[in-house]
């Protein structure tokens, strides 16, 4: 497919300055490919104030290399889908902070068995995986604008059904249909946020959007300690979750997303909104078209991207990403944040046990604000390499206090469990949002948005696996037994990212795709 890069006609676009441009053309002549150069011929919108005057180069109007792209409207955008992440934690962590009132036998209201305790803690996961399903031919026809616009709706009309549950088997419903809605979400705001981003702070806008989920797990620990009832925490978090829609009308869609649809002008358009007015987008714009160009070969609806997969560059980094993301699935975070409250209450330490969940969600919202810190100047590999060892070796020595504590031997070291499981956490905040950062600048642009809710759906399978299976492999290995499988697994994906993670620091999307790099992408 040949994409036509003059801009849009008059009146319709913005104003802007439309350059000189190159595109590939391949010819057979003398069994070698040519490669010839078109020129488009500069579009100026009257009344633009890139008319060209006389004695005046088109370098004067519109330079090219000294004036840096707006941030207020990538920020913006980049809020609206912080928002909707907080979400995401606030439906993770609703949980473990409520499981102690649905609980009580005293209660006046619903009650839960040990068997939907279960359910409840983790059929938010299976939810989210059928939405992960659900997002990549969505998203691939109606494009992340629409996609938003209609999920929100939705995540609040569940949220309210959840907060009215008469009965257990409702209240278990509305837990699946909210995580349906946060596996759309989930998928679409990273990819959204990554495929908009100018490059100089693409990495802080994704690293924002990954530390609003910790906000999410945050707010509801510190709602939890509060006199509302899980019914009120709901209510509350209906008008959280509507807040995005009211942004959401006034962004465009992604331009890697339009360019895929061969809506260049209105790609043009995209750039033009996120970038300003006085900055040269035109050869960010090209990149993405010769880049779509390349890998696209007919990729215009779900099944064709979804072939892509067959590719063994494409192939080789999706199964490693899907290795590493389930393995962070098992890495026991989720375990934890899904039972928070009760894995709290059998360290019998002197905190109360909502005390200690409101400081795991600080310590994991400043182990992420850590990694927005420090990622540029470490990079990506070596800083999620160090993270899970030091996981590893927490979630171990946490292990060894149960151990102790079943034997009777712990005395004295009732510090050790809370210390332990706070570095753990600061820990998994820093590593975690380097495999989902990662998942996104992998993927191709032409693969991206199936790939990336591939990967989602994954980590949703995993995750459903491992909170169903916590209390079960809690009472049969033990607590400490459970732990110590936690730490098996961090140490395995720090060993797997040792062997097979490349490093995308400092790299456009296109640079790694393409592969101009003295790191090599492929494993």
């Amino acid at each position: 497919m040949k994409y036509d890069l003059k801009g849009a006609e008059s009146g319709l676009s913005p104003p802007m300055c439309t350059g000189t441009y190159f595109l590939k053309r391949q010819t057979d002549e003398s069994s070698e490919e040519t490669i010839r150069s078109e020129s488009v011929a500069n579009v100026f919108t009257e009344g633009s104030g890139c008319d060209q005057p006389e004695g005046h180069s088109r370098e004067n109007l519109c330079p090219n290399g000294d004036i840096k792209p707006t941030v207020a409207t990538q920020v913006f955008a980049s809020l609206m889908m912080e928002f909707m992440q907080l979400s995401i934690g606030l439906a993770v962590a609703f949980s473990g902070i409520t499981l102690p009132q649905l609980t009580n036998p005293d209660t006046d209201d619903l009650f839960l068995t040990p068997l939907n305790q279960a359910l409840y803690g983790s059929l938010v996961f299976l939810g989210l995986s059928v939405g992960c399903c659900v997002v990549g031919p969505v998203m691939m026809s109606l494009g992340h604008r629409i996609t938003f616009l209609l999920i929100v709706p939705i995540s609040v009309a569940f949220w309210f059904l959840l907060a009215f549950s008469p009965r257990v088997w409702v209240l278990l419903t509305s837990r699946v249909l909210i995580g349906f809605t946060i596996g759309v979400t989930s998928s679409a705001t990273v990819v959204y946020v990554i495929e908009i981003a100018h490059q100089d702070i693409r990495r802080a806008l994704s690293g924002f959007l990954l530390l609003s989920r910790q906000v999410g797990i945050l707010l509801t620990s510190v709602v939890g300690i509060s006199n509302l009832s899980w019914r009120e925490m709901g209510y509350l978090y209906i008008c959280v979750t509507a807040i995005p829609f009211f942004g959401l009308i006034f962004l465009p869609n992604s331009p890697r997303w339009l360019v895929t649809r061969g809506r260049v002008s209105d790609a043009e358009k995209a750039l033009y909104f996120f970038r300003g007015k006085h900055y040269d987008f035109q050869p960010e714009l090209k990149a993405i078209v010769e880049q779509s160009e390349n890998s696209s070969r007919g990729t215009s609806n779900y099944w064709q991207q979804l072939r892509i997969i067959k590719e063994p560059s494409v192939y080789r980094i999706f199964c490693l990403m899907s290795f590493l993301i389930l393995c962070v699935a098992f890495d026991g975070s989720y375990s934890l944040t899904a039972y928070l409250v009760p894995i709290f209450k059998t360290m019998k330490t002197s905190l109360d046990p909502y005390t200690c969940s409101i400081i795991f969600g600080v310590v994991r919202l400043v182990g992420t604000f850590f990694f927005l810190c420090v990622t540029d100047r470490l990079g990506r590999r070596p800083l999620i390499i160090v993270s899970y060892c030091v996981c590893a070796v927490c979630l171990a020595a946490c292990g060894g206090y149960f151990y102790m504590q079943e034997s009777g031997s712990a005395a004295g070291l009732e510090w050790l469990p809370l210390s332990t499981v706070y570095i753990f956490i600061f820990f998994v905040g820093t590593g975690q949002p380097i495999v989902i950062v990662l998942s996104g600048e992998l993927m191709p642009t032409s693969f991206r948005a199936v790939g990336f809710s591939m990967l989602n759906l994954v980590a949703a399978i995993g995750m459903f696996a491992a909170s169903m299976t916590y209390p079960a492999t809690a009472e049969t290995l033990g607590q400490h037994g459970a732990f110590w499988v936690f730490s098996v697994v961090c140490g395995t994906l720090a060993l797997v990212s040792t062997l097979a993670l490349p490093e995308t620091r400092g790299r456009t999307l296109e640079d790694i795709l393409g592969h101009r790099s003295d790191e090599p992408v492929e494993t």
